[in-house]
């Protein structure tokens, strides 16, 4: 046996092993945003008319705040997952011997203006950078259960209606925050830098931290979306173009940790082969999720529960088909097949694209919350970073095709294959589980 045969047969059974080794440690909806939580900034002009009854001049900043961020100085000392932690605001329960935490909504109340300024000074914030003394207006407080929509300028009027209107106790690992402080000292057109003060908590990947902030100071509203805990100091200067940037490395960085989008891509490429094959291909892929992503970014898609989980399963099995046609293309030299490949190519990417395109949209609903008050940037962007990230991919697998290639014209046919393999058992895992969570 020769050494490129050796070299060849290590090289596919690394890659089986490698992609038959993601279906048991990615989950089944590895293609969207789980458990994510979301913290929404919004600044207006002072005198903006929210329904806080204040006209006074500055920059209002309305925030929205998962409830363990509030409170990560005293969760950062906290000893080992059941240590205690003593934190203002705070009580603990004990629920079969385990403690737990709830808001102590009677000393919130008690002290309203206290609170938000216990809130507020978790971030330094600096107006032309000029360091900003905040001022407490009102506040409100929600379970993730109840919350209310956050993403516009008419929600946030409606999100303060009642500022505790949950009954029930509210955990902070459960809670919403949304708190209003006003910067009496900032030009309203000033260019506002926000850092948290904070120290970083120490959050699963299960919960992936996404912020979104929208800036209503200079005329149509510019969404900005970034991850993290604000450790490193956010500008926000109403610029058309720091949005659409934004928005760019998110469509990046969501489509190369969508891992059934990644797979899918690299499949497309070994099915169509280093030709003009895959431009029809990705071409096809592209205008199919642009129509449905616009499409359901401004709500012209199904909103019933039952409509996600079912783009899930239909995404499982657009891997698994593309697998199919990895083996179809391997399996016979006959130029009517090969034709007829080429020829259905576009059509099924298209198609394909349609699907995948309704799992953008679930991501990007989640960036933005739900507001469309930017679509040029917000949809320019992310689709721009899709296509980034596609093209990338792209271009890296057809390296490697190029490359074996060269060291032997068999490696092609039979990495290709090891990858279809490897591809629709991932993929007839991930369809059975999402079919399970259905039913």
């Amino acid at each position: 046996m020769t050494v490129s045969h050796i070299c060849s047969r290590s090289l596919i059974t690394a890659i089986a092993s490698l992609l038959l080794a993601l279906s048991l440690t990615l989950p089944a909806d590895a293609h969207f945003s789980v458990n994510a939580k979301t913290r929404i900034i919004h600044l207006f002009t002072g005198d903006t008319d929210i329904g806080s009854g204040s006209d006074k001049a500055g920059v209002r900043v309305v925030m929205r705040l998962p409830g363990p961020l509030a409170f990560a100085e005293s969760l950062s000392r906290r000893q080992g997952p059941l240590g205690e932690v003593d934190a203002p605001y705070v009580s603990k329960r004990m629920v079969e011997g385990t403690p737990f935490y709830v808001l102590d909504k009677q000393a919130i109340a008690s002290d309203l203006a206290g609170f938000i300024r216990f809130l507020s000074d978790g971030y330094s914030i600096r107006a032309n950078g000029l360091v900003q003394q905040a001022e407490p207006v009102r506040l409100s407080i929600y379970s993730t259960k109840t919350r209310l929509p956050f993403g516009e300028k008419a929600e946030v009027i409606t999100a303060f209606a009642d500022y505790l209107p949950d009954n029930s106790d509210i955990y902070v690992g459960d809670s919403l925050i949304d708190f209003e402080f006003l910067l009496p000292d900032a030009d309203p057109q000033s260019t506002i830098s926000i850092v948290s003060t904070l120290p970083a908590l120490q959050l699963p990947p299960t919960i992936p931290l996404e912020n979104l902030s929208v800036d209503h100071r200079f005329g149509d509203p510019r969404i900005n979306s970034f991850p993290g805990q604000m450790q490193q100091e956010v500008t926000f200067d109403g610029s058309l173009l720091s949005s659409v940037l934004a928005f760019t490395w998110q469509g990046i960085v969501h489509i190369l940790l969508g891992y059934d989008h990644l797979i899918f891509v690299i499949c497309l490429v070994f099915a169509s082969g280093l030709n003009r094959r895959i431009l029809w291909s990705i071409t096809g892929f592209t205008l199919g999720h642009s129509i449905t992503l616009s499409f359901s970014f401004f709500g012209f898609a199904p909103s019933a529960t039952w409509f996600i989980p079912v783009i899930e399963v239909a995404i499982a099995l657009s891997i698994a088909a593309t697998g199919l046609l990895i083996l179809l293309r391997s399996s016979t030299d006959s130029s009517n097949t090969k034709q007829m490949t080429v020829m259905s190519l576009f059509a099924l990417t298209g198609g394909v694209g349609l699907v995948h395109g309704f799992g953008f949209s679930a991501v990007l609903f989640d960036l933005t919350g739900g507001s469309v008050s930017d679509f040029t940037s917000v949809l320019l962007g992310f689709n721009l970073g899709i296509e980034l990230g596609q093209i990338f991919i792209v271009g890296l697998v057809a390296a490697v095709m190029k490359a074996l290639s060269i060291l032997d014209g068999k490696l092609v046919g039979l990495t290709g294959k090891a990858v279809a393999a490897a591809a629709i058992c991932i993929s007839g895992y991930w369809a059975v589980e999402r079919l399970a969570a259905i039913v």
